[in-house]
């Protein structure tokens, strides 16, 4: 048992509380020594007491700034940790956010389509179709290399296509189709179509249309249904 209470003792000494203690115990022991003169049958040494009670005022103030600057070491993690895990979610919700802006805004995009239909030997008819419920603008379309992506051939006319056969295939122009590469507005439900004659069909030949959306953001879309957003103007560097 006297071991056990000893090794319970040692145990409780240990860390800050046995500093404490300590601290206590020579505390008390200057204070007994001012009030009673000699605590343990010594004579004191009245000169030196202004020292030692220096001495411990230093003591218990630099403990007590140990204790504080460990105290604000802690909370600096702690709140350096929370800024991290708050930094993390805002980067997610704003990765988040991102997906959801730009899945909103190719909405509009995704209901366009581009085919192309041979005429002839040396002739073919690119059709922009606009199957989304609002307008599209400034809509262009060009034969275009896959291999380095150079201009293969700029269409002759183009104009509005709204008459379609059984199977929804625009057939014709409507009125006289005109000899531009850009046609200006597109409405909903309706297509336009882009003349190229004289064109050799070649297998590394892609039909590559722009336009803009209703809210005006740019795209590019070629016959294959890849759509990517376009800066403005910038198939006119090819």
């Amino acid at each position: 048992m006297p071991v056990v209470k000893l090794r319970i003792a040692a145990t409780w000494l240990k860390g800050e509380r046995g500093i404490a203690a300590g601290i206590g115990v020579v505390i008390g022991f200057l204070i007994a020594l001012l009030i009673f003169g000699e605590p343990w049958h010594l004579q004191p040494d009245w000169g030196d007491l202004p020292t030692w009670l220096l001495f411990a005022l230093g003591l218990v103030g630099g403990v007590t700034g140990l204790y504080q600057f460990r105290a604000f070491v802690r909370s600096a993690a702690e709140e350096t940790g929370r800024n991290i895990k708050r930094d993390e979610l805002l980067d997610r919700q704003l990765a988040e956010a991102e997906v959801r802006a730009l899945a909103e805004r190719r909405r509009q995009a995704e209901g366009i389509e581009v085919n192309w239909y041979k005429l002839g030997p040396n002739r073919t008819m690119a059709v922009v179709d606009n199957q989304s419920s609002r307008p599209i603008s400034r809509v262009s379309l060009k034969v275009m290399s896959s291999v380095d992506h150079q201009l293969l051939k700029r269409p002759a006319e183009c104009g509005e296509m709204p008459f379609r056969d059984e199977d929804g295939t625009p057939t014709r122009f409507i009125g006289t189709p005109k000899p531009i590469g850009e046609f200006a507005t597109l409405r909903p439900r309706s297509a336009c179509g882009f003349s190229f004659p004289e064109i050799a069909i070649e297998p590394d030949q892609v039909y590559v249309a722009w336009f803009n959306d209703d809210a005006g953001f740019r795209w590019q879309l070629d016959e294959y249904l890849h759509l990517v957003p376009a800066a403005d103007d910038d198939e006119y560097l090819h």
